[in-house]
């Protein structure tokens, strides 16, 4: 759920409810930043972004952390309006299949995505995420 409304609060350029549900901390405040880009730059996401690979790596009754790959490689911002896509937000080589690794916690009783870090080549943890 945290990854559906994370996308939507990007498109809408706000956090859209009931995202601080499923987001919060340091997450909260990278979705903000993010949301904020885009819309100085006056873009949406658009494209594809496939999550594949993707694991439960540690759970306590209070916190858990997943690993997933990230197939970005289909990915671009463009301008709502004018469909112009902007480059500056594509992916670059070593930026398109990432692992992403996400810190969650139990936040009244749903589990919220509190950190994340994302690894790209030519970090050994991104190689596995290769086609």
């Amino acid at each position: 759920m945290a990854e559906i409304l994370w996308a939507k609060s990007e498109y809408a350029w706000r956090p859209v409810p009931p995202v601080t549900k499923y987001v919060t901390g340091q997450a909260l405040t990278r979705l903000m930043a993010a949301t904020s880009s885009l819309k100085a730059n006056d873009v949406v996401p658009a494209g594809t972004d496939r999550l594949f690979m993707t694991s439960v790596t540690a759970l306590t009754s209070t916190t858990a952390t997943v690993t997933t790959c990230d197939d970005g490689s289909k990915y671009a911002a463009e301008n709502p309006v004018t469909g112009k896509i902007n480059p500056a937000y594509s992916p670059s080589a070593n930026q398109k299949y990432l692992f992403e690794t996400w810190h969650m916690v139990l936040l009244s009783g749903r589990w919220a995505i509190s950190s994340f870090t994302l690894a790209t080549l030519p970090s050994a943890s991104a190689q596995h995420c290769q086609p």
